[in-house]
């Protein structure tokens, strides 16, 4: 018996069941995994919750089957101040994936998840040179990690062209990139 929640539940998936993941729920009050939760790997996905809470298994893929497509899991914000975990105090949980008890496994396509910046990265630029631009395709999500003390400074961007190792992106960089 399949039914699709509404936007703001908090579904609980009971410990002995086990659900795939084949849509793209709407926004949920939180998710609470007793039993098991398996991303669908022939589309790509969305699951989008206040926190999800892990007693059972959530599994993105394998170690001997990795995950292929695009699985999104965001984590809102939109109920303040609310207490999850029941830690209580200035432990709240308010957002997250808390792991008591469960497994966590995420698998995804590794032919080259990562590369290092051929040179730096100014601020402002709209391309970068990477070592090995290998497998990536366009529409792809990429992240420069900061290369500064402040963290923050991590960039998300869509890779919009690629010509050998030259990639270009969907928006100027923010911040400068160490690469030498």
């Amino acid at each position: 018996d399949r039914k699709v929640p509404v936007a703001g539940d908090k579904v609980t998936i009971p410990a002995g069941m086990d659900v795939v993941l084949d849509i793209s729920p709407p926004a949920l009050g939180g998710l609470t995994v007793d039993g098991k939760l398996s991303f669908a790997d022939n589309k790509d996905l969305e699951l989008t919750t206040e926190w999800v809470m892990l007693h059972g298994e959530l599994e993105i893929g394998t170690e001997a089957k990795p995950h292929t497509r695009k699985a999104t899991i965001t984590l809102t914000d939109k109920v303040k101040g609310e207490d999850f975990g029941g830690m209580g105090g200035n432990d709240k949980s308010d957002r997250g994936i808390m792991i008591m008890g469960g497994t966590l496994s995420l698998h995804g396509d590794t032919k080259n998840s990562w590369t290092k910046l051929a040179n730096t990265a100014t601020a402002g630029s709209t391309s970068i040179q990477v070592l090995d631009a290998s497998g990536w395709r366009v529409g792809d999500e990429i992240v420069l990690a900061s290369t500064d003390y402040d963290p923050r400074q991590a960039e998300r961007r869509t890779v919009s062209a690629i010509k050998g190792n030259t990639i270009t992106l969907d928006r100027k960089l923010e911040y400068m990139h160490f690469g030498k």
